[in-house]
C-alpha cells in the first residue's frame, strides 16, 4: 500500500504538537513545503512521490521527540544530493545549524573518484567529520537508513544484500554506539532478510512454531514471577523480550550451539521503579529459581562505558535439571534504565523528567566519549580509507574492563595487551611505556589485558615506541597513535637523511646548509613548489631530487629545474639509522664490512654488502651508492648470517650453542636443513661488528664435527 503525503505530514504534524513550541513547529512545516516544491515530480523504485521518504524520516526522529532543527534536516537530507539545491541554498532558507546537518549527511560526487568504493569512503569521513562536531548528523542517517530498509523489496537482489551488508558493518554498530537498540534491532533483522531470505523465513517460521507450541509454558513462567514480586514491588512489570532472529543467526555461526539449543533459552525482562528494587527483584528470582554459578552480571554498579547501558542479569534453572529447556535469562532495570537501553540519547528527550532524576546523563557521557574518540582518529588518520578502518575497528562493542590505579574503568576488545591500554591513557604514556603492573605484578607490555585487572604503566621518558608493537594492538587509538608516531619519524629521518645528502654535496662548493644564498633557496623552492627549506632535505631523502644537482643549482644559479634527476650520492651512515635505514636481510652488512646500498624512495636507505649479487641484481648500476660506516656507538647491536656445516651427531647444536654464550652473542634465529649426514645450519645472531664476527666463525670452526662455517649471503632461509 502506497503512502499519501497529506497523511504522513498529517502524522508528522500531530508528533510534533504534543512536545514542540509553535514557532518551532512553522519551521518544521516551512522545511517540509521546500522539501516538497525540491522533489516535486519525483518519484521512488516503489512508484511513490519522492517526499513520502523524508517525511517517513521525519515521523521516525520526531517519535524521538528530537528538536526541530533535527526534523528539518530529516525533511531535507536528500535535496543537496539530488536537485540543484545547494547547501548555501539551505543555510539561506532555514539556517547554519539545518544547512550543516544537511551537508553532514549528503554523500560526495563519486564522479570525483577513482572508484564508486572511494566515493563510499570518503563520503563516510565526511559524515562521521561532521557527527563528530553535531551527533544529531548520525541520527539522520540512521532514520533515513531504517526508513530504506523498510522499502528494500523495490531495489534489485544485487542492491538489497548490499545495502543489508554495508548496513549490519556500518550502521547497526553506530546505532548500538548511541544506545539505539531499538532501531538496532529493526535494522539487523530487516539486514539479515534481505542478506539471507530463505534462511531467516526458515528461522522465523520454526521460532514462531516453537514460541507458539509452548506458549502456555511462558506464560505460566511470566505469571509465576509477577506473582512473587508484585507483592513486595507493587510497580513491577514483567515480560518475555522478543529473540533478536539476527543474533541467534550470529551465535549460531560462531559455533555457540545450534538453532534448536538457542530458541530454547527463554528470555524475561523485569522493569521496576528504583535501584534498590532491582537489587530486592534479583533476590526474589533467585528464592524462585536457582541461579548459574557465574551467571550474575551488576551493570548497574559498573555501567557498560560503551553506551550507559545498566542492568542487573542472570541466568537461572527452573528446576535441578540445568538444561537449555529449564534456562532462564533474566534482566532486570529501572523504567528510566530500560528507557537508555533502548533509546540511548534519545531517552532524555522522550522522557524529560529523567534528566531531572540525573538519569539521562550516562548515556549522553558515553556518546561524548565516543565523539572524542572519534575526533582523536580523525586527527591521527592520513587519508579516507585509513579513517574508515579506525572506525571500523572502533564501532565493534568491548569484551574486557580493566582499571586504573584511580579506580577509572576501561574497555578494550578482547586481546587487547598493555600498550593498548597505555595509549587509552595518553598518548604520551604510550610512547615512553616500558612495562606495566598488572594487580601489582610487573609484565611486559605485550601481556594481553586480564578482565577485572587493575593496571598502572611504568613510563621512561627515553623510551620510544617499537615499531613491532603493531603487531600486538587491537584498538584503533593505539594503532593510529604508532603509525602517526611512524609517519612523523620517518618525515624527520628522510629530512635527516636529505640534510647529510646536500651538507656532502655542498662541500666540494665550500658550502653548507647554513651559508646558503636566502634568495637562491627561495627561487628554487618556488620552482620546485616547496613551501620550505625541509621539505627540500626530505624530498631528497626520498630520492626526489638528486642532492649533488640541488646543490648546483644553490652555488649557480644555471642549472634548469628539469635537469634535477636522481643521479645517486655517496654519504656516511651516521646519523641516518633509525626507521628509514634497512641492512638487506640477503647479506646481513655489518660494521667494518664493505657496504653500498640505494635509496628507496619509500623505504629509505637500503644497505647490502658490497658487490652483493641480490643488490646487483635488483638496482641499476647508476643507482647504486658509496656508503661508509661512522663511527658506531659501543652498545650498538646488528644482526649477522653465519651458516654452520656439521655431522649428524648428538650434542653438536649444544656446543655450538656454548660456545655463542661464552662470545656473548645471542641469537635471534635458527634454521636447520641437510641430510643424515651433514646438518646444515643458518644462524641469525646478534654482534657489535665484523671483528666480533670474525672472532666468533674462528671459534665455531674449532669445535669437534664441524666442518665448515661462512657468512650468509643471498639465498637464506630468513
Amino acid at each position: 500500500m502506497m503512502s499519501d503525503p497529506i497523511f504522513l505530514l498529517d502524522e508528522l504534524m500531530h508528533l510534533i504538537e504534543r512536545y514542540m513550541m509553535p514557532a518551532d513547529i512553522e519551521r518544521v512545516h516551512n522545511a517540509y513545503k521546500l522539501a516538497d516544491l525540491a522533489h516535486q515530480g519525483v518519484t521512488r523504485k516503489s512508484g511513490e512521490l519522492y517526499i513520502t521518504h523524508p517525511l517517513s524520516v521525519a515521523i521516525l526522529l520526531a517519535g524521538m521527540r528530537v528538536d526541530a532543527d533535527t526534523l528539518c534536516a530529516a525533511l531535507l537530507h536528500d535535496v543537496v544530493e539530488d536537485t540543484p539545491y545547494t547547501v548555501e541554498d539551505i543555510a539561506r532558507l532555514t539556517n547554519p545549524v539545518v544547512a550543516d546537518l544537511v551537508d553532514g549527511v549528503t554523500k560526495l560526487d563519486k564522479r570525483n573518484f577513482e572508484s564508486k568504493q572511494d566515493a563510499v569512503i570518503a563520503s563516510f569521513r565526511k559524515m562521521m567529520e561532521y557527527f563528530a562536531d553535531d551527533y544529531r548528523v548520525v541520527l539522520v542517517k540512521l532514520a533515513d537508513r531504517l526508513h530504506n530498509l523498510r522499502t528494500l523489496e523495490y531495489q534489485s537482489l544485487a542492491s538489497r544484500r548490499r545495502i543489508a551488508k554495508e548496513t549490519i558493518a556500518v550502521y547497526v554498530p553506530l546505532a548500538q554506539r548511541m544506545g539505539l537498540n531499538v532501531i538496532r534491532r529493526e535494522m539487523q533483522l530487516l539486514a539479515f532478510r534481505n542478506m539471507h531470505p530463505w534462511r531467516s523465513v526458515i528461522l522465523q517460521d520454526s521460532l514462531d512454531a516453537y514460541m507458539k507450541a509452548h506458549k502456555d509454558q511462558h506464560d505460566a513462567i511470566v505469571k509465576n514471577i509477577t506473582t512473587t514480586l508484585q507483592d513486595p514491588i507493587p510497580s513491577v512489570n514483567v515480560f518475555m523480550w522478543e529473540k533478536n532472529l539476527y543474533r541467534v543467526y550470529e551465535r549460531i555461526k560462531r559455533g555457540e550451539g545450534n538453532f534448536k539449543d538457542q530458541k530454547k533459552i527463554m528470555e524475561i525482562r523485569i522493569v521496576v521503579g528504583t535501584v534498590e528494587e532491582c537489587y530486592r527483584a534479583l533476590g526474589l528470582v533467585h528464592s524462585l529459581y536457582r541461579p548459574k554459578l557465574g551467571g550474575i552480571s551488576d551493570y548497574i554498579a559498573h555501567p557498560h562505558q560503551t553506551y550507559g547501558f545498566q542492568a542487573l542479569q542472570t541466568c537461572v534453572y527452573r528446576s535441578n535439571d540445568e538444561s537449555l529447556d529449564n534456562m532462564l535469562r533474566v534482566q532486570i532495570q529501572t523504567r528510566d534504565m530500560f528507557q537508555v537501553s533502548q533509546y540511548g540519547i534519545a531517552a532524555a528527550w522522550r522522557h524529560p523528567e529523567m534528566n531531572q532524576r540525573g538519569n539521562g546523563k550516562i548515556a549522553e557521557q558515553a556518546v561524548e566519549r565516543w565523539l572524542e574518540q572519534v575526533r582523536e582518529l580523525s586527527s591521527f588518520a592520513e587519508n579516507p580509507l585509513e579513517f574508515h578502518n579506525y572506525i571500523q575497528s572502533a564501532l565493534f562493542l568491548s569484551e574486557v574492563y580493566a582499571f586504573t590505579p584511580q579506580g577509572e574503568i576501561k574497555e578494550f576488545p578482547r586481546g587487547a595487551t598493555l600498550i593498548d591500554f597505555a595509549y587509552s591513557i595518553h598518548t604520551d604514556v604510550g610512547d615512553h611505556g616500558v612495562a606495566g603492573l598488572i594487580d601489582g605484578i610487573e609484565m611486559p607490555l605485550r601481556t594481553k589485558i586480564p578482565n577485572g585487572a587493575t593496571i598502572k604503566i611504568l613510563t621512561d621518558r627515553k623510551a620510544l615506541p617499537q615499531l613491532s608493537w603493531l603487531d600486538h594492538v587491537v584498538t584503533p587509538r593505539a594503532r593510529a597513535a604508532l603509525r602517526n608516531w611512524q609517519r612523523q619519524q620517518t618525515a624527520e629521518e628522510f629530512c635527516r637523511l636529505g640534510s647529510i645528502l646536500l651538507a656532502k654535496a655542498l662541500r666540494p662548493l665550500h658550502l653548507t646548509i647554513d651559508t646558503i644564498d636566502p634568495t637562491r633557496l627561495a627561487n628554487l623552492l618556488s620552482a620546485l613548489s616547496l613551501t620550505n627549506l625541509s621539505m627540500l632535505l626530505c624530498a631528497i631523502g626520498k630520492k626526489e631530487y638528486s642532492a649533488a644537482l640541488i646543490a648546483r643549482r644553490l652555488s649557480e644559479d644555471q642549472t634548469d629545474t628539469n635537469e634535477l634527476s636522481t643521479k645517486p650520492d655517496s654519504l656516511s651512515i651516521e646519523g641516518a639509522q633509525g626507521l628509514i635505514t634497512h641492512f638487506a636481510p640477503c647479506c646481513l652488512p655489518v660494521p667494518g664490512d664493505a657496504i653500498e646500498g640505494y635509496l628507496d624512495a619509500t623505504t629509505g636507505l637500503v644497505v647490502h654488502r658490497q658487490h652483493c649479487a641480490v643488490l646487483h641484481a635488483k638496482v641499476n648500476s647508476p643507482d647504486i651508492m658509496e656508503i661508509d660506516w661512522s663511527e658506531q656507538k659501543p652498545d650498538q647491536l646488528y644482526k649477522v648470517g653465519i651458516k654452520t656445516y656439521a655431522h649428524n651427531v648428538v650434542g653438536v647444536l649444544r656446543q655450538i650453542t656454548s660456545t655463542l654464550a661464552q662470545q656473548n652473542v645471542n641469537i635471534e634465529d635458527i634454521h636447520t636443513s641437510g641430510d643424515a649426514y651433514i646438518k646444515e645450519t643458518e644462524w641469525v645472531l646478534w654482534v657489535h661488528n665484523l671483528e666480533q664476527t670474525e672472532k666468533v666463525v674462528r671459534q665455531l670452526k674449532h669445535i669437534p664435527h664441524i666442518t665448515e662455517v661462512k657468512r650468509l649471503s643471498e639465498g637464506s632461509n630468513f
